[in-house]
Parts: C-alpha cells; sequence; structure tokens
C-alpha cells in the first residue's frame, strides 16, 4: 500500500457538494475500509521510517543519519524489530522537535501503557 493508494480519496471529498455529501460519504467510508484491510508489510514500514527521517535532515550530523540509515536497513532485512529505529526517531525528535510528526499516529500508536508488549 502507498499513499498514493489514498490519493482518490483526496479527489472524491473535492468532488462534494451539498446536493451529494451523503453520496460522497458513503463512497468515501466504502474505500477507505478496503484500503483500512490491507496488510502492512516491511517494505512500507521501510517507507515510512524514511520518509520521517527526512524531518531530520537538517538536524542530524551524519554520523547519526549513518546510524539511523543502518538501523532502517537492518529493520529492512529482519534483524531488529521495528521499534528500535522507532525509538532512535523518537530520541531525534525530542532534541529536535517537529508538531506534524510529534501529531502523527505512526510515532505512537498505542497508549505509554501498552508500550510494555515491547518487553516481551
Amino acid at each position: 500500500m502507498s499513499h498514493g493508494d489514498y490519493r482518490p480519496l483526496g479527489q472524491l471529498l473535492a468532488s462534494a457538494t451539498k446536493a451529494n455529501i451523503a453520496e460522497i460519504a458513503a463512497q468515501y467510508i466504502l474505500q477507505l475500509m478496503t484500503l483500512l484491510k490491507i496488510v502492512v508489510n516491511r517494505s512500507n514500514h521501510v517507507n515510512v521510517l524514511q520518509h520521517i527521517q527526512g524531518y531530520l535532515k537538517k538536524e542530524l550530523s551524519a554520523h547519526n543519519k549513518a546510524e539511523l540509515c543502518e538501523l532502517i536497513e537492518r529493520y529492512r532485512h529482519g534483524e531488529i524489530p521495528l521499534i528500535v529505529p522507532l525509538t532512535l526517531l523518537t530520541h531525534y525528535f525530542r532534541q529536535s522537535p517537529d508538531a506534524y510528526i510529534e501529531d502523527s499516529y505512526y510515532m505512537s500508536p498505542y497508549p505509554q501503557e501498552l508500550q510494555l508488549i515491547n518487553q516481551l
């Protein structure tokens, strides 16, 4: 699944008028639910991690950028779990906050209380 898969949803919303809002809403929900059924894979996560990394391109030193790239690659190859590059990204964003990333669901999808599952 790519972000391009969601583009038709934006176009659908742009076509909404007072006269067709109920029909557009029904189509939107149907299309969104279809997209949400798609299971994400490792490649999708790597793409998102690299996208998020781009928000740090001016803030990271060459060494830190190389370290993050290495962790993302190790995740790509199944050598480490997703939480490892996410934790490093979280660390870097504490040093260089970004409102968009801070509000993103991807960086913290679960309540803090559920983070204990990472210890299993």
